[in-house]
């Protein structure tokens, strides 16, 4: 019983919460919504019949996009709790596959988070709508611009819509000053602007804790400033919920009732946040939404009617409108948001067109398992202790990258392994699942391949990169060990000298062998290129520590979190003696490789697709934050390989 009610508690709190951030801008709309309707031609049907149309229009705009359709069927179709734009792409990637990129491997249907629990698509036959993108790739670049410009709509939404909402309560209180307070009006925005995206900063729990009874307040106050207005003015308004009065007002309005359209329909401008669920599930925003804000919003639209049926010239006092989020007014201003989202739009598909072909050249030019096998174990070069973790987007396969490295460079490391860092179709990944471990060539050779799943919307949360190192470090010795027993959760992969990759952390046993052991010194010091920290002399070690820290002020003095063998018995002695030199190698160090690319449109490709490449997609790359950077790579272990693309 205490449990019931302690969950009921959570519930509202939760209900709560999400007035002060899903529903800001759309209990803002009766605002100014009757004053654009009625800004144009409209005004002059100052007449019961043409405000009841209105009021018509507007209560079926509203209950049939933001009740039906955003919180009832948007909120239901859902990826895994998360909703929005890149959440229904992404079922339909999955499910559908309108992927342009071609790294779906067997291995993503098996997360968890892959399909809904108890569904599985392997046995269902693929429906014609299913094999439409196999026949026709146009449809999958049609469905990526749909998704794409929905994206770009969307942050044209977030760009505008603060400036929009506080200008609309900043100059609704320039009825009541003076004429001489006016010029104070602009400053007072810009503070007020300032201060929301300041205290936005400060974390969603915050922003809710303020706004939420601001909204709430707002809310009642408009509703029962609602019923008062019916009350008194004109009780009949409730006749207006009819669709008849619809026809009833293009009837009397004509093509004047259709231009007015763009005005009513900014009684949906915040209509996006709904199904972009954020902290709170699907049910809490259909909670709020249909119990409280829309009848409030019904409430307050129907007294509005009621009073404009018989106050018709007070129409233009209605607060301060926004130009009609309507083609036709273009020119007043609605080119602003479709030039941001123009933008937008571009800059988005650049990126991923080059992505994409970048993708395609290294699937193209990946090294053949057959030349590998023939430079022997060795691979031709001097082997030294320690680890490379060479990072690439492949995941399968072996990238061209390292062809540079038995060309040029005379050594390379002990143990080799290929980091693929995969963005999976699902919103999150359980850190049980995230390992993916396989071995390339035979066991002599020492190279391994690790794909780390992400979902999209998971955040690299590890403070330093040794969490991450030894997380990779027990993963092989786990996946050594699951080898030699012939178990593990294997998935076809062709990289693999047995086909198959492990899903390593599902291993009950996962970890148990390895012991956590902490020691102080710089950040980034341990992991470095330079053998300097495999040295037997302290006095090396020190001076070194020194000098990283005169060169790089932005070291900092940490904790280490060191990786200790602590059972050591197997069954198997090669399994003992392969893991004894993992662990062997790590102490030596670890060096983080990455590709540097440079991409250039080949010399007879069209004009436009040298455009895009050679200037836009190569100025993007410049200014977005480096590989290193967006990986969490530490400097002082990175070693960047330069790479020529020609797309």
């Amino acid at each position: 019983m205490d449990e019931n009610k302690t969950r009921s508690k959570h519930f509202l709190l939760l209900v709560y919460q999400s007035f002060g951030i899903v529903f800001g801008d759309l209990a803002t709309s009766p605002l100014y919504v009757y004053r654009s309707a009625f800004a144009g031609r409209l005004r002059h049907y100052q007449s019961e019949e043409a405000v009841f149309g209105a009021f018509s229009v507007i209560f079926w705009t509203l209950s049939f996009f933001s009740l039906f359709k955003y919180a009832v069927f948007m909120l239901s179709v859902n990826d895994n709790g998360e909703g929005g734009i890149f959440a229904l792409y992404s079922l339909l990637c999955r499910h559908g596959k309108f992927s342009l990129l071609p790294n779906q491997q067997a291995s993503d249907e098996e997360l968890s988070t892959y399909q809904h629990a108890g569904y599985s698509n392997r046995s269902v036959p693929a429906s014609s709508f299913r094999r439409l993108p196999d026949r026709d790739k146009k449809s999958k670049l049609a469905l990526l611009i749909l998704v794409l410009m929905a994206a770009s709509m969307a942050m044209t939404l977030g760009v505008l819509t603060p400036a929009i909402s506080g200008e609309f309560s900043v100059f609704g209180s320039s009825v009541l000053l003076p004429l001489g307070f006016h010029v104070f009006l602009i400053p007072l925005l810009c503070v007020l602007l300032l201060s929301l995206f300041v205290l936005q900063y400060q974390g969603t729990h915050k922003v809710a804790f303020i706004f939420s009874p601001v909204v709430l307040l707002w809310l009642l106050s408009i509703a029962a400033l609602g019923v008062y207005n019916i009350m008194h003015w004109n009780p009949r308004i409730y006749e207006a919920l009819s669709p008849i009065y619809i026809y009833r007002f293009f009837r009397l309005t004509g093509i004047d009732g259709w231009i007015s359209l763009g005005g009513a329909l900014l009684c949906i401008t915040g209509n996006m946040p709904l199904c972009y669920m954020l902290i709170f599930s699907g049910i809490i925003i259909q909670v709020a939404f249909c119990f409280f804000v829309y009848p409030c919003l019904v409430l307050q639209y129907m007294g509005q009617a009621a009073f404009l049926s018989k106050n018709f010239s007070a129409i233009s006092l209605s607060f301060y409108a926004s130009v009609p989020a309507s083609y036709i007014r273009i020119l007043q201003g609605g080119w602003v948001p479709l030039l941001l989202s123009s933008i937008f739009l571009f800059t988005m598909f650049v990126w991923h067109y080059g992505s994409r072909k970048k993708y395609l050249y290294d699937q193209n030019h990946k090294l053949p398992m057959k030349w590998i096998l023939t430079l022997g174990s060795d691979l031709g070069i001097v082997r030294v202790p320690g680890i490379g973790l060479i990072y690439t987007h492949l995941a399968n396969g072996v990238p061209a990258t390292f062809s540079h490295f038995l060309t040029n460079l005379p050594a390379f490391y002990q143990i080799i392994v290929f980091v693929c860092d995969k963005t999976v179709p699902v919103p999150f990944v359980p850190q049980k699942e995230r390992y993916l471990v396989g071995r390339i060539g035979p066991k002599s050779y020492r190279m391994y391949r690790c794909i780390v799943q992400n979902g999209y919307k998971d955040v690299n949360e590890n403070e330093n990169e040794y969490d991450f190192e030894n997380a990779l470090i027990m993963s092989i010795a786990e996946f050594i060990q699951l080898e030699a027993e012939g178990g593990g959760s294997g998935t076809p992969d062709g990289g693999s000298i047995g086909g198959r990759l492990a899903v390593v952390k599902s291993s009950e046993n996962f970890g148990k062998r390895f012991g956590i052991s902490k020691s102080n010194g710089f950040e980034g010091t341990s992991s470095s290129s330079l053998n300097i920290t495999s040295s037997k002399s302290a006095t090396l070690v020190k001076l070194k520590m020194m000098y990283d820290e005169q060169e790089s002020p932005e070291v900092k003095f940490k904790t280490r979190v060191q990786l200790t063998l602590v059972d050591t018995r197997y069954k198997d002695s090669f399994v003992k003696e392969e893991v004894m030199r993992l662990m062997e190698a790590k102490k030596f160090g670890v060096a983080y490789v990455i590709g540097h690319s440079n991409s250039k449109a080949k010399w007879n490709s069209p004009f436009l697709k040298r455009f895009l490449i050679n200037i836009v997609y190569s100025f993007l790359r410049k200014n977005c934050r480096a590989p290193s950077i967006a990986l969490s790579i530490p400097q002082t272990s990175l070693i960047e390989v330069g790479m020529n693309y020609t797309l």
